[in-house]
């Protein structure tokens, strides 16, 4: 199995690791707020993954996420986004292990760190697309990798684990935005 295949199966793996809740999560979005630690695998409240999201010239999310080995996720709306400021919630930690399990799965700790304008692994440039930045514990050291997704010669399974650490996190609770007013 190529290395492709098994980040593409761990990837489903953690997606539906983490759907343990109603399949409606606008539906349980008040219970699922808490501040209080996961009462499984407590122990485990070392910071696993972190995802942020950048500003565009649009009304692009701006958030940042953060998920430890407990479950517990840390939501910070910047911009755009309903949930302006520190959300909380718990996910399960087994989705957790699975997230950082995919990421382990790809080439994410030899790549470049910076696929940014104007850097060697960026290639052909398309402007105005938000920036992404993953950061994961591999190996026991937190390791972070810069994406601008208008950087043509990024890693595309890049794309893949952001969504991922979205869905296992849950941010679309927090991320959908509407303007009162937009057109």
């Amino acid at each position: 199995m190529t290395a492709n295949v098994r980040a593409v199966l761990l990837l489903s793996v953690a997606a539906v690791a983490c759907t343990g809740q109603s399949r409606n999560a606008s539906s349980n979005v008040a219970d699922s707020i808490t501040t209080k630690p996961s009462p499984i695998d407590a122990a485990d409240t070392t910071l696993q993954v972190v995802l942020e999201r950048g500003p565009c010239y649009g009304r692009c999310p701006v958030y940042r996420v953060s998920v430890y080995g407990n479950g517990r996720v840390t939501f910070v709306g910047k911009q755009f986004v309903d949930s302006m400021g520190t959300r909380t919630h718990l996910v399960a930690p087994a989705a957790v292990r699975a997230l950082i399990d995919a990421i382990r799965a790809t080439p994410f700790s030899t790549i470049d760190t910076a696929f940014t304008m104007g850097s060697a692994a960026c290639g052909q440039y398309i402007a105005d697309l938000p920036m992404a930045t993953l950061s994961a514990k591999v190996g026991g050291v937190m390791r972070r990798v810069q994406r601008d997704p208008g950087c043509q010669k990024a890693p595309r399974f890049l794309k893949t684990l952001e969504a991922t650490v979205d869905t296992v996190t849950k941010t679309a609770m927090w991320t959908t935005y509407t303007k009162v007013g937009a057109e």
